[in-house]
């Protein structure tokens, strides 16, 4: 039996509770940086390791080397074997789970996946799901997502994850995803730690299930516009020294105009990646319009 966790904290547990089997910790963070489709497995474990080691501050080859390791875990599965599967029902433990379905089921060796968080097995429909769900994930067109998230064929989680997902897309009034403007406006109140910041937002947005690094990135973008919408006051590498949660974050003239409609924040900040999607130009950028649907510039 072979035990899937989304993240070390969970397959140390189990481990340390002495359950039954192998257990692998699935150490990515897939709702954050590029996902495209269509790539070999050595070109995906470089794309990936290349952007955690430098969105997270890690050491790039120790990086590639455990994620080798942990594709070579998930893929070492004997015919007939057990999966369980340790994610939650937020946004970021269900795109982790889209990946791992897609690999495992797909192999197609395989017995039983069963879901520890509704305790029970997944059937073969609820395993399509998941598998057509990461192949609209990583496409360039996320209007695939936008369709399989209406379709009303995926499990609850699943559907609801994706529709999270689609929050992410930048409005077609001021280039603001619903995760930005959260964080803006979270910071009208004043000069505020990050671990005020980052506590502020687990209560307002629970669902995305981000944790403290994926917020850290989220702000990052904001701080890294041209001019900046938000300020972060933080020592050098936060994230390696640990010292992030004590980093001050304030509100900038953008911030505030962002949040007024003064402004669109697509002109401002860099390129960046939606799944498969690029979300980059004003002009060529997808974006969601006032009703939530994904649109291109005309």
């Amino acid at each position: 039996m072979l035990h899937v966790h989304n993240g070390d904290v969970s397959a140390q547990g189990a481990r340390q509770q002495g359950v039954p089997g192998r257990h692998v910790a699935f150490r990515e963070a897939l709702s954050t940086g590029p996902t495209p489709a269509t790539l070999s497995d050595e070109t995906w474990v470089e794309t990936r390791t290349t952007f955690l080691a430098q969105a997270y501050e890690e050491d790039r080859e120790k990086c590639r080397a455990e994620y080798r390791a942990m594709l070579g875990e998930l893929d070492a599965i004997s015919d007939g074997e057990t999966v369980v599967l340790h994610f939650d029902d937020d946004m970021f433990c269900q795109v982790n789970m889209m990946f791992v379905v897609h690999r495992v089921y797909g192999a197609g060796a395989v017995g039983e996946l069963c879901y520890m968080n509704e305790k029970r097995p997944l059937s073969n429909a609820e395993l399509s799901g998941y598998v057509r769900a990461w192949e609209a994930y990583t496409s360039s067109d996320p209007r695939n997502v936008e369709a399989l998230a209406r379709s009303g064929t995926l499990p609850s989680a699943l559907q609801d994850a994706l529709k999270l997902h689609l929050s992410r897309f930048p409005s077609s009034r001021d280039g603001l995803a619903e995760t930005e403007r959260t964080l803006l406006d979270i910071l009208t109140a004043g000069p505020l730690s990050f671990l005020d910041v980052f506590r502020a937002f687990s209560r307002r947005a629970p669902d995305y299930g981000s944790g403290d690094h994926q917020v850290w990135l989220e702000l990052q973008r904001l701080a890294g516009s041209q001019p900046a919408a938000v300020h972060v006051q933080a020592e050098a590498h936060p994230l390696r020294r640990g010292t992030f949660m004590e980093a001050r974050v304030e509100l900038t003239a953008l911030g505030r105009e962002l949040l007024q409609g003064g402004a669109d924040f697509l002109a401002h900040a860099a390129e960046t990646w939606l799944g498969g999607a690029r979300v980059g130009p004003p002009r060529t950028s997808w974006r969601r319009d006032d009703d939530g649907n994904l649109v291109l510039p005309s």
